[in-house]
């Protein structure tokens, strides 16, 4: 299901939604992955998501790159399911 930002944005397809988070996957050859608290979610329908942020507030806060030092503190204090995702994300590269 594709993911839009309020600024009318492509910013990937939904993957998999655990805990507060929707993990949302941009690219084939460049991969990037976004992990999007659900509470972002204005709006969904049964063909697409849209957010209550922009692009450049995804790109800027909630990229891999930028959310990996959270995830990884996370993983420590409540269980393995995102380390799971972030290790099943990787091994499909």
């Amino acid at each position: 299901m594709p993911v839009y930002s309020i600024d009318r944005k492509k910013l990937g397809y939904l993957r998999a939604i655990y805990s507060d988070y929707m993990i949302i996957v941009r690219g084939v050859i460049k991969l990037m992955k976004y992990f999007i608290p659900k509470s972002a979610a204005e709006s969904v329908t049964k063909n697409s998501i849209k957010l209550r942020i922009t692009a450049y507030e995804a790109n800027s806060n909630y990229s891999y790159l930028k959310m990996e030092n959270y995830l990884k503190l996370s993983e420590y204090s409540s269980g393995s399911t995102i380390g799971y995702l972030i290790y099943k994300i990787e091994l499909s590269r």
